[in-house]
């Protein structure tokens, strides 16, 4: 090893793990506050179940088994234990991301790149482990080996790192069945590099080979392992027919992706319109004045004012989801010019070719996490881990070699400067929005206080309605189902299941996502086995509402397609003989004739409930 880079390898090492433990801290605050019953409920579900009998869902497999082994470690915390999985997972995501731009930059430019950028992605979303943010970490540390393959000289070692991104890819298929569409990854470097230097690129295709190769042995490795449990035949038919809402079909999501990604443009002309010329006319005016070192804090400044005035204008929820498909759109286009003004003017050098690269990879992840989803574009915002840092850093550097080498280093300066700027504009813009914005909570964080009665969420505060509401309906639940009990619970409420560690009565925690055809077979094969739930919850309010928990005003609005599950999931249940035993604002549950009968008798007698019962 050469001594003399040895001091720098150990800086490198302390940078990232203080940018690590720093992002695990700014992160696991924000996990007390706030509940959601949806998504997170869905997540903590499958992920709980997976391995314990109950279906599997080959889309997201790696997702859901490494989820529940985390669940398993920290089941004495509960949900919070599950929120600090996720601080975890987007801490390691911001480490990963900072060893491969260190590669490429000064490492504390790296780290501040990245910490500005993990505010800025973080603005919005549920904080368990999910099926974003998990394949995202092994899709980013796959592209971090298929990059270090690019940087190495030695053939044995391009390979054996080419081959490790490969594993890596692999990995991140297994998590996220849809990242199959991420697999051109392996190509990038040897397409940029041709791209850039106009000369054939053996090497590089040939570690492309290994990668390709590496992803395909670990599917091949997976579906050995299921035939020889006899389970591939039962994953592939599950595979195929997943019976999802129609809202996944092709066609479907082609729209969907068409019609937000014109809105994303839409919002990137509306913002270059009414943005550029405010910024153009401070920097000249700051020059003239005298004030050209303050341009970028007081453009900072002013961009901090400009948003804010947008929000109170048209309302924060209508700025927020303009938001979301702005950010992606400005950090690809930036990348896009980027990439273009190298290919441009970079030379054909073997470091411009590593830089093109490196740019190549880090704007191809954000398509590849959005494959498969029905969010649209705003799901890009979770693959920006690598590329707005890369542009971050990018810009300075393009500015120094766009002019005489005399005057580099101070269009260097100015370029940083500007850059850092919009970075702190962005990074104090979202984290306003998180502050503001608990996922699917009220957002007064001031009202997130009341602790709620249930042993998987201690720790964990929401509203006092809210705590009231959910705890009785779990105390009162638990009396009439026990923990491995079949349970149907619709609505939208499938955190109950993991709360009351009730297993899905149809296989699926949150039975309105999946197709009506799939809806009805389910339904009739419980009718066919007599495998009928013990309970039925009905959620009465809104779930993905700010506003339940005893509060009249929210009342659900489904769609048609949603209402025709509801109703079909409503008459299941008045056929299995199950009828209204306990109610309260939001939720419902219904019990088979014999057990409401009984439920009633103990009531009027003025028995208990566990509700009732004095806590220690």
């Amino acid at each position: 090893m050469n001594a003399s880079a040895q001091p720098s390898r150990e800086r490198r090492g302390r940078i990232g793990f203080a940018l690590w433990a720093a992002l695990l801290a700014y992160f696991g605050l924000w996990t007390f506050q706030g509940l959601d019953m949806t998504d997170e409920g869905f997540h903590l579900t499958q992920a709980w179940l997976t391995g314990r009998g109950a279906e599997s869902l080959p889309l997201l497999w790696l997702t859901y088994v490494l989820s529940g082994l985390w669940l398993r470690l920290t089941d004495g915390l509960g949900l919070l234990g599950a929120r600090l999985g996720w601080a975890l997972t987007l801490s390691l995501t911001g480490w990963t991301a900072y060893r491969v731009l260190s590669a490429y930059a000064p490492p504390r430019r790296a780290a501040a790149a990245v910490a500005a950028t993990a505010l800025i992605v973080s603005h919005h979303g549920n904080m368990v482990i999910n099926q974003n943010n998990l394949p995202f970490l092994l899709l980013l540390a796959a592209a971090g080996l298929v990059l270090a393959a690019d940087r190495a000289a030695a053939p044995w070692r391009r390979a054996a790192l080419a081959l490790g991104g490969g594993l890596g890819l692999g990995l991140a298929t297994l998590a996220r069945l849809p990242l199959l569409a991420g697999w051109p990854l392996a190509l990038l470097p040897a397409l940029a590099r041709r791209c850039q230097t106009r000369r054939p690129a053996p090497a590089a295709w040939a570690a492309a080979g290994w990668t390709l190769a590496g992803a395909a042995g670990v599917l091949a490795a997976a579906a050995a392992v299921l035939a020889m449990r006899g389970r591939l035949a039962a994953e592939l038919a599950a595979l195929w027919r997943p019976g999802l809402h129609e809202e996944y079909a092709a066609a479907g999501l082609l729209g969907l992706y068409a019609e937000s990604a014109l809105r994303a443009a839409r919002a990137l002309a509306g913002a270059a319109v009414e943005a550029m010329p405010w910024a153009i006319g401070l920097h000249l005016l700051c020059r003239w004045g005298g004030l050209g070192r303050w341009s970028p804090a007081l453009l900072a400044a002013s961009g901090l004012v400009w948003m804010a005035a947008a929000a109170r204008r048209v309302g924060l929820d209508a700025f927020h989801w303009e938001y979301f498909h702005l950010l992606p759109a400005l950090v690809l286009a930036a990348a896009a010019a980027l990439f273009a003004w190298e290919w441009r003017r970079g030379g054909r050098e073997e470091e411009p070719a590593r830089r093109q690269a490196l740019l190549a990879v880090a704007a191809f992840l954000p398509a590849a996490i959005m494959a498969g989803s029905n969010n649209g574009v705003i799901n890009l915002t979770h693959g920006l881990w690598l590329v707005l840092p890369a542009v971050l850093l990018g810009i300075p550097e393009a500015a120094a070699r766009a002019g005489a080498a005399a005057e580099a280093p101070q269009r260097r300066r100015t370029a940083a400067a500007y850059a850092a700027a919009v970075a702190a504009a962005l990074a104090l813009a979202s984290a306003g929005i998180r502050f503001v914005n608990p996922y699917r909570d009220s957002r007064a964080r001031w009202r997130l206080t009341a602790p709620i009665a249930a042993e998987r969420l201690r720790g964990i505060r929401t509203t006092r309605g809210r705590a009231e509401s959910l705890g009785a309906v779990c105390a009162e639940l638990s009396r009439h189902a026990r923990p491995g009990d079949r349970v149907l619970v619709y609505g939208g409420a499938p955190l109950l299941h993991y709360v009351t560690r009730t297993v899905p009565a149809l296989g699926h925690p949150w039975p309105e996502c999946l197709g009506l055809a799939e809806l009805r077979a389910r339904l009739a094969a419980v009718e066919a086995k007599g495998a009928r739930p013990a309970a039925v919850v009905r959620a009465q309010t809104a779930m993905a509402a700010r506003n339940w928990g005893g509060n009249p005003a929210a009342r659900p609005t489904p769609s048609a397609g949603d209402r025709a599950r509801e109703e079909l999931l409503t008459a299941a249940a008045a056929g299995w003989g199950c009828r209204p035993a306990w109610s309260n604002a939001d939720f419902v549950i219904l019990l088979p004739a014999s057990a409401a009968a009984r439920a009633g008798a103990e009531e009027a007698a003025g028995w208990p409930t566990r509700a009732e019962t004095p806590r220690d």
